[in-house]
């Protein structure tokens, strides 16, 4: 009766215990464990046949690992992706310039304040406001609405955070004196209020 698979790992356990990866890495072969044959590999200094197998055992974080310390940030960022690890993904993606697509990253992992100052920094200014004002940053998405022309965007956001002065003033550079009455008033500034409506 040929040995399971549960005894020929334990085998190799024991071997590579000993110290003799080669022969460990035959029983984890033959036993279907390519995390063990990967885990031998890397204990010999073979990394790429390590990274092959754990790809191949689904251990994607440790393959990406190995790619990221071999310096391939490339396709360290695609295992990392891959495991989820999408915070590790975008630090490998910007190691290659790849300032856009580690934004996305970053963006997934849940860190929209890191995504919105990439997409700022390569001029997705628009997108970037928008992440900045979702995580709280509203006066820096107002900063950037402003710079960018949209003072419609800016004027309503300082409404929203209750800088109604200031979303007043707004509203009367792009002469909509409705709203830039309405904001006066809610300033508190009947006298300026009334004169927007003239």
């Amino acid at each position: 009766m040929a040995p399971s698979s549960d005894d020929l790992i334990l085998k190799a356990d024991e071997l590579a215990r000993r110290g003799r990866f080669k022969r460990a890495i035959k029983l984890y072969e033959r036993a279907g464990s390519y995390a063990g044959v990967a885990f031998m590999f890397e204990k010999l200094g073979q990394n790429d046949a390590a990274i092959d197998n754990y790809v191949r055992s689904g251990e994607f974080l440790r393959a990406a690992e190995l790619l990221a310390a071999a310096g391939d940030p490339d396709r360290a960022a695609r295992m990392f992706a891959k495991a989820g690890d999408y915070r590790r993904a975008g630090a490998a993606l910007l190691e290659t310039g790849k300032t856009a697509d580690a934004a996305k990253m970053y963006e997934r992992a849940g860190d929209k304040a890191e995504a919105a100052e990439l997409y700022e920094r390569i001029g997705r200014f628009g997108i970037a406001a928008g992440l900045y004002e979702t995580c709280g940053m509203r006066e820096r998405a107002i900063l950037i609405y402003e710079a960018n022309g949209r003072k419609e965007l800016a004027a309503r956001l300082c409404a929203q955070t209750g800088d109604f002065r200031r979303a007043a003033e707004l509203y009367s550079q792009m002469e909509i004196f409705i709203e830039a009455a309405r904001c006066f008033a809610q300033a508190g500034d009947r006298e300026a209020a009334l004169e927007a409506f003239e």
